[in-house]
């Protein structure tokens, strides 16, 4: 992730631990040996409690003329059942394995460290359980857990997360993945998408793991992230290295550097604090494709800096001051510190401090620039 961003706030983060022990409580039902097929609505009371009455609906169509059958989550929890009755030991395994993966958090600088759900389940307990852990957040968050699973007073939902991760960072104003204009809200509605960090196809254990979900602009979640997985083909240290949101922001390490091609087109290049292509950036930049995307946005860096250029001559023409060279250098220093003190306020401005500090250093772009500045 790009942005240093701050997780929801403690009652949301309350709201989620509450959800993932919600969720821990439905797969030790699924993994205990006593839990018998057919499921019935009298098990679930029993082991569920108060949340027992709603969680029974939500095992069952709700509308239309197959109303009250068995739905596709009431199935892929009963094959869970049957997954365990069939296989003694992986109802441990599976429990065993969600415990681990939810603390993946507390281990971000561990070499050693590798996800249970890809490396120690076999494929039969990863189907079974990955459908289940995927309805925790297409079917039950989209829709919303109630008070009873998760104590707070309304029902918590999508939206909510959403407005929770605003709420929580009301400085940032752009798309915390890549830096473009933040998605537009109407009323306490933001129309943001939700990306799991981790694909939930892959690592369906963390599909409601508040780190792993973060809000992002439609393009970064439709279009160009979509299921991949930032972890590359290499397993080995898979958190040491990526960028982890609320955790490791990718802004904290890297630079962004300007440079024009032979084809006049310009190229904004990530690389590590040590100058470097890491693989952690290599990771970030194929997740979110942002150098190709960043390219495409040439144009409305440039058309800013020479509209704020233009607007600093006139005013020098004004006082009959005739821009000079040294003029030039005074505007973009000042123009580049302006602009690196509102990123992450202001759209693209990630790559207008990158391209300022470019037009500083490089002759070709500094005299193109005066040129213009100079009116000749």
């Amino acid at each position: 992730m790009l942005h240093r961003i701050n997780p929801p706030d403690a009652e949301c983060q309350a709201i989620f631990s509450r959800i993932l022990n919600f969720q821990r409580q439905v797969l030790a039902f699924a993994c205990n040996s006593a839990t018998t097929l057919p499921l019935t609505e009298a098990a679930v009371l029993a082991e569920f409690g108060p949340a027992g009455e709603w969680f029974w609906k939500q095992l069952h169509v709700q509308r239309g003329e197959n109303r009250g059958a068995a739905n596709a989550l009431h199935r892929s929890l009963e094959a869970i059942v049957r997954h365990v009755q069939s296989n003694p030991g992986s109802g441990e395994a599976i429990l065993e394995t969600f415990d681990h993966d939810i603390r993946f958090p507390e281990y971000i600088e561990d070499m050693a460290f590798q996800f249970a759900y890809n490396t120690t389940l076999d494929d039969a307990a990863r189907k079974v359980l990955k459908v289940l852990m995927v309805a925790f957040y297409e079917d039950m968050l989209c829709a919303g857990f109630p008070s009873v699973v998760h104590g707070a007073p309304t029902i918590f939902d999508r939206d909510a997360l959403i407005r929770s991760f605003w709420a929580a960072n009301p400085e940032i104003k752009v798309c915390p993945a890549c830096d473009a204009q933040r998605p537009d809200s109407i009323g306490d509605k933001n129309y943001s998408d939700v990306d799991h960090y981790l694909p939930k196809s892959s690592y369906s254990v963390l599909s409601v793991h508040p780190t792993n979900l973060v809000p992002v602009c439609q393009g970064c979640n439709r279009s160009f992230k979509l299921a991949q997985d930032p972890i590359d083909l290499d397993n080995n240290a898979p958190l040491v290295n990526i960028f982890i949101p609320y955790l490791r922001p990718a802004l904290d390490f890297v630079t962004i550097n300007t440079r024009r091609l032979a084809s006049g087109l310009l190229q904004f290049n990530i690389v590590d604090v040590d100058g470097k292509r890491s693989r952690r950036v290599e990771n970030l930049d194929r997740t979110f494709q942002l150098e190709e995307r960043w390219c495409r946005r040439e144009d409305q860096v440039k058309d800013s800096v020479r509209e704020a250029l233009s607007g600093a001559r006139r005013i020098m023409l004004k006082h009959e001051i005739i821009p000079e060279e040294v003029d030039l250098q005074v505007e973009l220093a000042e123009m580049l510190k302006d602009r690196t003190a509102l990123i992450g306020k202001n759209y693209n401005y990630v790559l207008h401090a990158s391209y300022l500090t470019f037009a500083a250093c490089d002759q070709d772009e500094f005299e193109e620039l005066y040129r213009q500045f100079a009116g000749c």
